[in-house]
């Protein structure tokens, strides 16, 4: 009872969500001690639905909820949990902070990087950020805002570490001809890369036509 009066008094302050810039050290760590937090409200929890059917047998259950952690938990419960959200420009990002994304990349944490480009751009952060296999990646543009709001969606769903690239001011005619092609890379979409990514196919591309391979 102590834990969880506790966890609901220090709900009530807490933004909604915890935000970082990419350079800013500190946000995997920050991480870390927001998901143990979380750990130690979600144990006290199950323990109290336990208590609450009169089903808590401290022989059976022990053991169980001292080897719980937040890899344990289920999506719905992590929710309740303020977003960690690294958000920076695409451009400082390839120039200054590499070393950083690639760590956030493999952190194995359920954080959130958001970075943006005010024009077309022409980097590769987002094969960069496949390349990692285990990190949802994302690539978009305000020009195309069904795409955008689609997989956004799908990444605040995900457990995984994650990445959107989104342009902001290029004019449709470059997710049109697919020089910034758009699409969601979702390591839990299927075993292998085809079913990992989905492409998006502007209305102007004929069915069937390839226009990039993602390894």
């Amino acid at each position: 009872l102590t834990t969880l009066a506790e966890a609901f008094r220090e709900a009530a302050g807490e933004p909604e969500c915890w935000e970082f810039q990419s350079a800013a050290p500190g946000a995997i760590e920050f991480c870390e001690r927001q998901l143990e937090k979380q750990v130690a409200t979600l144990r006290a929890m199950r323990t109290a639905r336990l208590e609450m059917e009169a089903e808590y047998d401290e022989a059976v259950h022990d053991d169980m909820l001292a080897r719980f952690t937040w890899e344990s938990a289920d999506a719905e419960e992590l929710s309740a949990m303020p977003a960690v959200l690294v958000m920076d420009s695409a451009e400082v990002l390839a120039e200054q902070s590499l070393t950083t994304f690639g760590r956030l990349l493999r952190s194995g944490m359920p954080m959130q990087i958001l970075l943006t480009c005010p024009r077309f751009y022409s980097g590769d952060l987002a094969f960069l950020a496949v390349s990692h296999h285990e990190a949802f990646v994302m690539q978009a543009s305000m020009a195309c805002p069904e795409h955008l709001k689609e997989g956004l969606l799908d990444m605040t769903h995900t457990l995984r570490p994650a990445v959107a690239i989104v342009a902001t001011e290029d004019p449709a005619l470059f997710h049109e001809s697919q020089c910034f092609p758009l699409f969601v890379y979702d390591p839990d979409a299927g075993e292998d890369g085809i079913e990992r990514v989905k492409l998006h196919r502007p209305a102007s591309v004929p069915e069937g036509t390839t226009a990039v391979h993602v390894a």
